[in-house]
C-alpha cells in the first residue's frame, strides 16, 4: 500500500480518533478538532492543496448542520457517519452524493462485562434511551433501581453503545438509526417515538424477565456489540483510508 497523506476532520465529536488510528503509522493522518466550521474549510482547503484526501467525521442530524457545514460535506472527499439511517438522511438533506458517504459507526473502550446469571456488571440492568419525553414522565412509569435512562442526543448514541457493552438490556425509543445498533434479539423492545405508555409496557416485560432468558439475550447482545469494538471500528476506518476512497472517486450518484 502506498504512503498516503489523509485528513480527518471530528470537530463535534466526543470521541477521540486517534484510538483508531492502529495499523495506519505508514501513512501520514492528520486530525483537526476546530470547534468552529469556517476554521475547519479553511485548515481542509490548506490540506487539499497540499494533496491531502479528505474525511470528515459526523454523528449528529443533519438538521443541525450549519451553513458552514455543509460547505464542508462537498469540500470532503467522504462523509463518514454513524449509521446507514444517518447517511441516507444526509445525501437527503444536504443535497450531497449518496457514494461519498459512508457509515462509520461510533467504538465503545468497554469490552462485554456479563455477570454469571446474566445481570449487568453495573448493577443497573436496563436502559431506557429515549428521545421526545421527558426524563421525569418516564421515571414516574416505573420505580425500580435497577431501570436508568439516558437521552438519544444524536445519531449514534454513545450511551447506549456503552450501555450494551455492560450487559444492559436496552428498550430505546425508534429515533434516527437505534434499529441499526441494538442487538437482534432487544429490537423487539424499540418503541414508537413518544409513545410513554408502550415504553411503559416493554419496562414491564423486560424488569419480568425470568433470568435464563435474560441471561440469553444479553449473552447475544455482548457478541453482537464485539463489532463496535475499538479494534474492528479500525479496521473499518483503515479500509475506507486505503480502499474505499479511490472507490468513490469520481462517482456522484445522488438519492433521490
Amino acid at each position: 500500500m502506498d504512503h498516503l497523506r489523509v485528513c480527518i476532520a471530528a470537530p463535534k465529536s466526543d470521541m477521540d480518533i486517534r484510538e483508531l488510528l492502529a495499523g495506519l503509522d505508514r501513512h501520514d493522518i492528520k486530525l483537526l478538532k476546530d470547534r468552529y466550521a469556517f476554521l475547519t474549510i479553511l485548515r481542509l482547503l490548506w490540506a487539499k492543496m497540499r494533496g491531502y484526501r479528505l474525511l470528515y467525521f459526523e454523528c449528529r442530524f443533519p438538521e443541525s448542520s450549519s451553513f458552514f457545514e455543509k460547505k464542508i460535506y462537498r469540500l470532503v472527499d467522504t462523509l463518514l457517519v454513524g449509521t446507514d439511517f444517518l447517511r441516507g438522511e444526509y445525501a437527503r438533506h444536504c443535497n450531497i452524493p449518496f457514494s461519498t458517504i459512508i457509515t462509520l459507526p461510533r467504538w465503545t473502550t468497554s469490552g462485554p462485562t456479563q455477570m454469571p446469571d446474566g445481570r449487568s456488571s453495573t448493577g443497573t440492568s436496563v436502559l431506557v434511551a429515549h428521545q421526545s419525553p421527558a426524563p421525569e414522565e418516564l421515571q414516574n412509569l416505573v420505580v425500580d433501581p435497577s431501570v436508568e435512562f439516558a437521552e438519544l442526543d444524536d445519531g449514534f448514541p454513545q450511551a447506549l453503545l456503552d450501555a450494551m457493552a455492560h450487559g444492559m438490556l436496552p428498550i430505546v425509543e425508534r429515533f434516527g438509526g437505534a434499529d441499526e445498533i441494538v442487538s437482534p434479539g432487544m429490537r423487539k423492545f424499540l418503541f414508537p417515538s413518544g409513545d410513554i405508555k408502550e415504553c411503559s409496557r416493554l419496562m414491564t416485560d423486560v424488569l419480568s424477565m425470568d433470568p435464563e432468558q435474560r441471561a440469553r439475550l444479553v449473552a447475544e447482545m455482548q457478541e453482537w456489540v464485539k463489532q463496535f469494538d475499538t479494534v474492528n471500528v479500525s479496521a473499518r476506518l483503515r479500509r475506507v483510508i486505503e480502499h474505499d476512497l479511490d472507490h468513490i472517486a469520481g462517482e456522484d450518484q445522488l438519492i433521490a
